[in-house]
């Protein structure tokens, strides 16, 4: 069956879910949980579906419209069950919403993890972030069995070190950062990730740490120096991944969510990108074998930046793709249209729309 075929059946057999369990509250809050579901509750019970119904139709086939061809050049280069259903799913809750789509990861487990977590919450123990004014609380991880000191929310913990956002473990297919492997960790924000690379990689192993936002880094620092086994596996590089090195750019918003801007007439925030291509030469590392990109949009760029690596190592790849459509057609595209035998998986790691990541290998 096409994309555009199981996308159909998913948007119509969808329209009578009504979820009311479907809301991510540590990400939005409680307040706005519950003013958001009674008004709409009000609107979709007593005002009638039809308006929603249509609206609904009308962004399928807007979406269809510009897209089509390339949903089913993506569609067909997913090597499992489970990832061609997941991108379906994926594209019906952007096209329905959270009242209608209810995807994997909101189950019993995830919830579950999220309450784990925050027993061991020291609330008394916080440091400020630049994201929308969310403060960070400490937590001991290794009260919970994982080998970790960390400022974090919740929802962070658990997508990051019990979901393991960036391992693909399914249907006997393992695309993982292994013992000794040398890691690109491209957009390392709070120090989640580059924590996770340095305990799979192990003491052999390395992690190139790249995040350019200073209030990220203060909370990078912060939390790398808390676990000094992992931080000496660490290498943080204090600039942006970009198709080339030296262009001077400037960047907007805060937190995990910042953005270089190239075409920006500011000169206040600019920043000096490098491409991985001339970092691996200038570290002269011999190899590469694993690069996980999260960079809020960048990611094609970066990738333009790497492809002398990606001929000469083949390294594996987790690459989110969810910051816009185009970006989630145009990665995998761009990837196998460079002919070097990778296959295709796709997983996702919130309940919402974001965090949606591609993972890509020769084996």
């Amino acid at each position: 069956m096409s994309f555009t075929d199981q996308f159909l059946n998913k948007i119509i057999s969808s329209l009578n879910n009504n979820y009311s369990d479907n809301f991510d509250y540590m990400r939005y809050g409680q307040g706005f949980n519950k003013l958001r579901y009674k008004t709409f509750s009000l609107i979709h019970n007593y005002i009638g579906r039809y308006y929603i119904r249509k609206s609904i139709i009308n962004k399928f086939i807007h979406l269809l419209s510009g897209y089509t061809e390339k949903f089913e050049e993506v569609y067909s280069l997913y090597n499992d069950k489970y990832s061609v259903e997941l991108m379906v799913d994926l594209l019906a809750y952007y096209v329905m919403g959270q009242r209608y789509i209810k995807l994997n990861c909101n189950s019993p487990d995830y919830w579950t993890n999220i309450k784990k977590v925050e027993k061991i919450s020291q609330d008394d123990k916080r440091i400020e972030s630049s994201f929308d004014g969310e403060k960070l609380t400490y937590h001991d991880l290794k009260m919970i069995g994982l080998p970790y000191e960390v400022y974090l929310n919740a929802v962070c913990i658990v997508r990051e070190f019990m979901l393991k956002q960036y391992e693909y473990q399914r249907y006997g297919m393992s695309i993982k950062a292994d013992k000794d492997d040398i890691v690109i960790d491209a957009g390392a924000c709070w120090g989640d990730t580059a924590l996770y690379f340095a305990h799979e990689v192990g003491s052999k192993g390395k992690v190139y740490s790249f995040e350019f936002l200073p209030s990220n880094l203060k909370i990078l620092k912060n939390n790398l120096s808390l676990n000094p086994d992992f931080r000496k596996l660490i290498d943080i590089v204090e600039r942006p991944v970009w198709s080339n090195s030296t262009d001077t750019v400037s960047y907007t918003g805060l937190g995990p969510g910042n953005k270089i801007v190239t075409n920006s007439s500011t000169k206040e925030e600019m920043v000096t990108t490098i491409a991985i291509d001339d970092f691996i030469e200038m570290q002269n590392i011999p190899k590469v074998d694993f690069i996980k990109m999260d960079i809020e949009g960048a990611e094609i760029p970066a990738l333009k930046g790497a492809i002398t690596t990606l001929k000469r190592d083949r390294p594996k790849l987790a690459i989110a793709i969810y910051h816009s459509i185009d970006d989630f057609v145009d990665i995998p595209r761009f990837i196998n249209d460079l002919n070097l035998g990778y296959k295709f998986y796709l997983d996702h790691y919130t309940i919402h729309w974001e965090e949606t990541i591609l993972y890509a290998s020769i084996d």
